[in-house]
């Protein structure tokens, strides 16, 4: 939907003037990361002129269905995964909370970290997450806390998702040739088209299981660290 990032809002003047740090956040389990997740945070980057990008390892995810890995596993996997790019840093912050890992609770904790006098927050998820968000633990104050990134994905019409917005967080109107929606007590959400690339963790452990190559769908420190250390085998 976004062509150029030239027509967002992306901040004015004053916020640059007080040196505004911009900070994207990016959940999940990353079991493992991919380039599909890495693709998707770059180009978000680029169009929103973030300063950094916090990749959320997920301790106790609420809303899967099966045994993910360790955290430490994935945790070393993701900063793998980023290690070699300058704005990009992978947080153990879920780690530190007992429980499961709940998105408002963990932007909380987030936005204590990150004064919101000198910083904006901009949380990326999927678009098929968007549409589960009413599932989520006290979703109504996300967009209080950060600015939503929704990352479309196929078959999902932007009719759809302006009414879903609307009807979920109530006094969003479009902005920006409707790539961009503003609210008078809330933080802007921004839908986003990225690059979309058909990788997913389900498939790469998969793969691995199977004993097949995952050669180019993950970092190659990834691929040599899962290898070696046999995971994904049983």
């Amino acid at each position: 939907m976004v062509a150029d990032h030239r027509d967002l809002p992306v901040g004015d003047r004053s916020e640059r003037r007080n040196f505004v740090t911009r900070v994207g956040i990016f959940g999940g389990t990353f079991d493992p990361p991919h380039y599909g997740h890495l693709r998707s945070a770059e180009e978000v980057r680029e169009l929103l002129r973030l300063d950094r990008i916090l990749f959320v390892v997920a301790s106790v995810p609420p809303h899967k269905d099966r045994v993910v890995s360790e955290f430490d596993t994935r945790h070393e996997l993701t900063s793998l995964a980023i290690e070699d790019h300058p704005y990009f840093v992978a947080t153990d912050v879920e780690r530190l909370r007992p429980g499961k890992s709940y998105t408002v609770e963990t932007l909380l904790l987030l936005r204590d970290q990150y004064s919101t006098t000198h910083s904006k927050i901009f949380f990326l998820l999927g678009s098929d997450s968007f549409y589960e968000i009413t599932t989520w633990k006290s979703y109504q104050r996300i967009p209080e806390l950060a600015s939503l990134v929704i990352l479309n994905r196929p078959g999902f019409e932007g009719e759809a998702y302006e009414s879903f917005l609307k009807a979920t967080f109530p006094g969003y109107e479009g902005a920006s040739g409707g790539e961009v929606f503003l609210h008078p007590e809330k933080e802007p959400v921004f839908f986003l088209d990225t690059t979309l690339l058909e990788i997913s963790s389900t498939d790469i452990r998969k793969r691995v299981l199977e004993g097949r190559s995952i050669r180019y769908l993950v970092p190659e420190a990834v691929r040599k660290t899962i290898q070696q250390k046999g995971l994904y085998r049983s």
